[in-house]
């Protein structure tokens, strides 16, 4: 595989995990505020919270898109450095980067912007660790599609 090849296997794998974490970020989020909504009020029927869902889908993913491709385009290459010290742990580092950039990601985002905070979400403990599960998985989805980048075949050049 040339060089550009790798490359093109890394960018799809962080284009994949960067949508899929995005749209589970953001439900996630969508319904952590409605759960915080009906700890307060009237319980939130199941269309509404479809309708909700949709909206921020919309709305609110774009914003995490965005916060979440800064989050990954630091995180992974630090992954990648990392792992060239512990190279079957390659995984587990890119979803500690995940998880650990989206934490941080949060935390200057609630430090720069006025109150109350930008991610609704991320005010409690429990909402914050939720939302950094996204993060998570966006790290283990690119390990997992850049998996077959690592493999070594101790055969090569041996069998023709």
């Amino acid at each position: 595989m040339t060089h550009w090849q790798r490359f093109g296997v890394r960018i799809f794998a962080l284009l994949v995990a960067l949508v899929v974490s995005t749209l589970v970020g953001s439900v996630i989020q969508t319904q952590l505020n409605l759960h915080a909504i009906s700890e307060i009020g009237p319980a939130i029927e199941l269309s509404q919270r479809i309708n909700t869902t949709l909206h921020d889908l919309i709305f609110f993913a774009p914003l995490f898109a965005v916060v979440m491709a800064v989050t990954l385009i630091i995180a992974i290459p630090i992954a990648h450095f990392v792992s060239t010290f512990q190279k079957r742990q390659f995984t587990a580092w890119c979803i500690v980067a995940g998880g650990v950039g989206l934490y941080v990601a949060f935390q200057l985002i609630n430090a720069f912007t006025p109150p109350p905070t930008l991610i609704a979400a991320t005010r409690g403990s429990l909402g914050t660790l939720l939302m950094i599960l996204s993060g998570c998985l966006a790290g283990y989805l690119y390990a997992r599609l850049t998996r077959s980048l690592r493999k070594v075949n101790p055969l090569k050049g041996l069998v023709k």
